[in-house]
C-alpha cells in the first residue's frame, strides 16, 4: 500500500515537472519569437527610412474648387473647349433633349519635382489649356514642374444623376484622376496621388419642368446637392521589398 502511494506520488511529481518544463519551453519560444518580431520590425523600419531618404521628393498641388464656369468640349478633333453659353442650345438645358450634351469641368494641377534628380511620373485625366491630353509618362528635370488641368467630362444626363444621388443624402460618385511615381529601384517606393472631384455643375431651374442650368459658382461648402469640390491630393506611399517579385515590405 505504501509502495503504491509512493509510486503515485512519483508519477504526479514527474507530471508536474513535465508541465513545468513544457511551460518554460513555451515561454522561452514566446520570448524568442517576440525578439525575432522586434528585430524584423526594427529592420523594416530601418529599410523604410533608407527608402524614404532615397526617394525623390514630389508634390502635387491643386485647389479645393474647380475653375468656373464649366466648358463644352470641342466637337472637332484638336479643337479647344468652348463656353457652354451661348452654344447650340441656349440656357436652360432641357431633358431629354440635351441629355447627351457634354459638360467639362477643369481644375489646375501642378506636379513639382523638388528633388535634384530626374523623375518619370505617370498621369491620367490631365490636359493642357487647349484640351489636349498630357502625354504620359512625364519626364521632369530637377526642380521642374508640370502645369496641367484635371479634366472631367460627363453628359448632362450623368451630371444630373450625380446631382440626384447627392440630393438624396448620399455622397455621390467621384470623378478620378491619378499621378503616380514608381522609383526604378527593385527595393523602393511607389507614390500615388488620387485626384477626386465630387459634386455636379448643374441645378434645376425653378418653375420650368425638366430644365437645368449651370451653378453660378462651385460653392464647395454651401451644402447644396450640386456643390463642387476636390479632395486634398495626399501622397500614398507603398514600400516594396521587391517590386519584381511583387513583395511588399512587411509592416
Amino acid at each position: 500500500m505504501w509502495v503504491a502511494a509512493i509510486a503515485a506520488g512519483v508519477v504526479c511529481w514527474q507530471s508536474w515537472e513535465t508541465r513545468k518544463a513544457a511551460q518554460a519551453s513555451r515561454a522561452a519560444v514566446d520570448v524568442a519569437n517576440q525578439g525575432l518580431d522586434l528585430s524584423r520590425q526594427q529592420g523594416a523600419e530601418a529599410l523604410r527610412a533608407r527608402i524614404d531618404a532615397a526617394t525623390p521628393r514630389i508634390t502635387v498641388v491643386m485647389p479645393d474648387e474647380p475653375l468656373w464656369p464649366p466648358l463644352e468640349p470641342s466637337l472637332y478633333l484638336g479643337g479647344e473647349p468652348q463656353p457652354i453659353t451661348p452654344g447650340l442650345h441656349p440656357d436652360p438645358m432641357l431633358m431629354p433633349r440635351d441629355k447627351g450634351r457634354l459638360i467639362l469641368v477643369r481644375t489646375p494641377v501642378t506636379v513639382i519635382n523638388e528633388s535634384d534628380v530626374h523623375v518619370r511620373v505617370e498621369v491620367s485625366q490631365l490636359t493642357d489649356e487647349k484640351g489636349q491630353p498630357v502625354e504620359s509618362p512625364v519626364h521632369l528635370k530637377p526642380h521642374e514642374r508640370l502645369e496641367g488641368l484635371f479634366a472631367v467630362t460627363h453628359t448632362l444626363e450623368e451630371w444630373i444623376e450625380a446631382h440626384n444621388i447627392r440630393a438624396a443624402g448620399e455622397p455621390g460618385p467621384s470623378s478620378m484622376g491619378l499621378v503616380l511615381y514608381m522609383d526604378p529601384a527593385d527595393t523602393g517606393a511607389t507614390d500615388r496621388w488620387e485626384l477626386a472631384l465630387v459634386g455636379s455643375p448643374v441645378q434645376r431651374v425653378q418653375d420650368i419642368e425638366s430644365a437645368w442650368t449651370l451653378l453660378p459658382a462651385p460653392n464647395r461648402l454651401s451644402g447644396r446637392p450640386g456643390a463642387m469640390g476636390l479632395n486634398p491630393a495626399l501622397r500614398e506611399r507603398s514600400y516594396w521589398l521587391s517590386k519584381s517579385r511583387n513583395q511588399p515590405l512587411p509592416d
